[in-house]
């Protein structure tokens, strides 16, 4: 490949210029995980079978994943869930256990500090609560698909301590020391045959895994999978999630004509354009830019308000939930650094709402 976004999901066009600074991988990732069946099939696949046994994966429910701090700054972590578990003699009631997932996009040796920093924040603003009975167990997932495979050395407090010669001294101090050792999915290590679940979940994860290459493979493992699903089962909002999942392959190759056309032509094994639409899908993903296809999306009800005329894909339907979403996402690029007019600009909030977010 010639040309496409960075490690860090940044397109940058002839001149050198960055487009608008959003990060697409952090994008399709919320993409993923905003809807309940492509979660379950996360939480299935890495999950050990002796905690799944417990959880009612029917109650799970997407939380704010607003971590805020004592200073009143906010922490954002990139997805937070509960889940009632079986509580032995108590039967399900209401407790809890949390799923929080944080995704990369490049290598980050600071990832597991960042996702232990969550958790700590998380059990500490609990401590505070009026009736605090206990902090609530946490299941922390990170998924990473760089162009490297995923160290080693980056995958749990303990591998990060200092070396110490004396092992038995060594030995000694790990009594003192946190165990903290989070799921860490690594897509260069995860093939069609591993990635199992719904199709949506299925096709995103390799559209993921394949963002910085080889797009024959990817071609022929996205029609692997869609050859397991019926045509009768690729309904609007089947074609409206997978819309958004193409996009994004076609995006991360920003510079790659040939590997984009190849891209393009999954639309074409897909479906024939939807009913009253007078755009087909391949017209949409090759003229649309970024910025109009963020405003697509949050009209289809992608980034929804927590609760809010909730249900399972793009169907929000509640002006509120928009708002909401719109809240959340200038939140994140705010945390990032973007510029304020540029996310006013696509976000159609003021500089002083950005402000006080």
């Amino acid at each position: 490949m010639k040309k496409k976004s960075d490690e860090k999901g940044n397109d940058s066009n002839n001149n050198g210029k960055k487009k608008s600074g959003l990060n697409i991988h952090d994008f399709i990732f919320k993409h993923m995980m905003s809807v309940k069946s492509n979660v379950v099939s996360l939480v299935k696949n890495y999950v050990s079978e002796d905690t799944l046994e417990d959880l009612d994966l029917n109650t799970l429910k997407q939380l704010s994943n607003i971590i805020p701090n004592d200073n009143l700054s906010e922490n954002q972590a990139d997805a937070m869930y509960e889940v009632e578990y079986n509580n032995g003699n108590e039967g399900k009631g209401r407790a809890l256990v949390y799923v929080l997932a944080e995704h990369k996009s490049f290598l980050d040796k600071h990832t597991v500090f960042q996702v232990f920093s969550y958790l700590a924040k998380i059990w500490y603003n609990e401590s505070k609560k009026k009736g605090f009975e206990g902090i609530t167990y946490i299941i922390p997932i990170i998924l990473y698909h760089g162009n490297r495979s995923f160290p080693d050395d980056y995958k749990s407090l303990d591998a990060s301590f200092v070396k110490v010669e004396n092992k038995k001294f060594e030995e000694s101090l790990k009594k003192y020391s946190p165990r903290f050792n989070p799921i860490i999915i690594d897509l260069s290590e995860e093939n069609i045959t591993t990635i199992n679940g719904c199709a949506e979940y299925r096709l995103t994860m390799i559209s993921m895994k394949y963002s910085y290459g080889d797009t024959d493979k990817y071609y022929k493992d996205f029609n692997l999978i869609l050859k397991d699903i019926e045509m009768v089962n690729r309904d609007d909002s089947f074609v409206s999630y997978i819309r958004v999942v193409i996009y994004y392959a076609y995006r991360v190759r920003y510079g790659c004509p040939d590997e984009q056309e190849k891209i393009l032509e999954l639309t074409r094994s897909i479906y024939n354009p939807m009913e009253n639409k007078t755009m087909t899908l391949e017209e949409f993903i090759a003229n649309q830019t970024e910025e109009e296809f963020l405003d697509e999306v949050y009209n289809n009800g992608y980034e929804r308000g927590i609760d809010i005329g909730q249900k399972q894909g793009f169907d929000v339907g509640q002006k509120q939930g928009r708002l909401d979403g719109m809240l959340e996402l200038a939140r994140g690029m705010r945390d990032k650094g973007l510029d304020f007019e540029v996310i006013s600009e696509l976000t159609g909030l003021s500089k002083e709402e950005i402000e006080n977010l």
